[in-house]
């Protein structure tokens, strides 16, 4: 209330209003140090299987996988969505398309995602926050992931099988040819030991139906 409200002396305009007026402000004004407390918030996630990548020339033949990965975000949405590709044509010996198969089968939208690592252990919330928000300074960006969410199997998968050509040698062969897999196979390595046979990249969809936990700092 106004300790000058009982003064009849004190009016509108007055030296004792303004007073009253400049005290209130400065009784609001903003710290200069802040204390940051830590705060939580679950996320929903979606889980990401790594590509598979397979190939196939005259050395021999490999596969190599990616590792799984999560993204969190407020809200995760996904709708149907399918897309694909084929070889199309083949000009001088080379594919006009890279590959042919699916491109996707949905879209997925991420609301507000989170790019964080998973949170540094052997601290409590608290000296998460001391040690990471500058006490100076009243917002913190700092967040770190406290719980990951655990999906198990993989979303649908999509394959994409790289575009070859095949090109008649002798006169009256049919014009080049876009192909997934070179016919003959190791048997056409002594015309060319470099030969690309087949290749392949299994890549997945987004798998949701998982939480997280997001810990965050503010201050209070």
């Amino acid at each position: 209330s106004n300790e000058y409200q009982d003064d009849d002396a004190c009016k509108a305009g007055s030296a004792c209003a303004k007073q009253y007026l400049l005290k209130q402000k400065n009784s609001q004004a903003e710290p200069s140090v802040y204390d940051h407390q830590p705060y939580t918030k679950e996320v929903k996630a979606a889980k990401v299987c790594g590509t598979r990548h397979f190939i196939a020339h005259c050395g021999g033949s490999s596969i190599e996988e990616q590792p799984d990965y999560y993204i969190d975000a407020d809200e995760i949405t996904q709708t149907p969505n399918f897309k694909s590709q084929s070889c199309d044509l083949c000009k001088s010996g080379i594919p006009n398309s890279v590959f042919t198969g699916a491109i996707s089968k949905t879209d997925t939208n991420y609301t507000h995602p989170y790019h964080v690592e998973a949170c540094p252990s052997g601290y409590t919330d608290a000296q998460l926050c001391t040690n990471n928000c500058d006490p100076a300074v009243k917002e913190c960006s700092f967040m770190c992931l406290k719980s990951a969410a655990n999906i198990s199997g993989c979303g649908d998968a999509l394959l994409q099988q790289r575009c070859l050509c095949v090109c008649g040698t002798q006169p009256g062969d049919v014009a080049c040819v876009p192909v997934t897999e070179i016919p003959g196979g190791y048997d056409e390595c002594s015309k060319n030991p470099l030969m690309v046979l087949q290749e392949s990249d299994t890549i997945y969809e987004p798998l949701l139906g998982g939480t997280g936990t997001i810990l965050g700092c503010r201050a209070l």
